[in-house]
């Protein structure tokens, strides 16, 4: 009887985790709608995805930029995130050929999933009321 709770409770909590695995992929919708098509037309897709990407960005640190009365700390931190940002692509494309008609469809992909996290950090950030959060306007 122990064994098949404990069965049961491993089927479920892997069923749970396997469920949640796609919430780790931020691209995941931009590269399904832009699966159709040569792989040229599949890299301009992804790089009109990752440039809706980049206005939500910027739109979403121009509005944080505005709640707070001292913004110096988050641009050092969005210029850092930029280097940071370059470097997780470059490090995660370094397997495909840079010249190779594979090369912008994994490097827009990754520039989308980590701009849509850092989307949804600032956006949090806006949301944030905490003792020693940055102070607002």
């Amino acid at each position: 009887m122990m064994r098949t709770l404990l069965s049961l409770i491993l089927l479920l909590t892997a069923g749970s985790a396997l469920a949640q695995g796609g919430d780790w992929d931020f691209a995941a919708k931009s590269k399904e709608k832009c699966s159709d098509g040569s792989q040229m037309q599949m890299n301009a897709c992804l790089r009109q995805e990752y440039e809706q990407s980049d206005k939500k960005l910027n739109a979403s640190y121009r509005r944080l930029v505005q709640l707070l009365e001292d913004p110096s700390n988050l641009k050092k931190a969005q210029i850092a995130w930029l280097s940071f940002r370059d470097a997780t692509c470059t490090y995660e494309n370094s397997g495909i050929g840079k010249d190779g008609s594979l090369y912008p469809y994994g490097w827009n992909a990754c520039m989308i999933d980590v701009t849509n996290k850092r989307i949804r950090d600032l956006d949090m950030y806006q949301d944030w009321d905490c003792n020693g959060c940055p102070p607002r306007k």
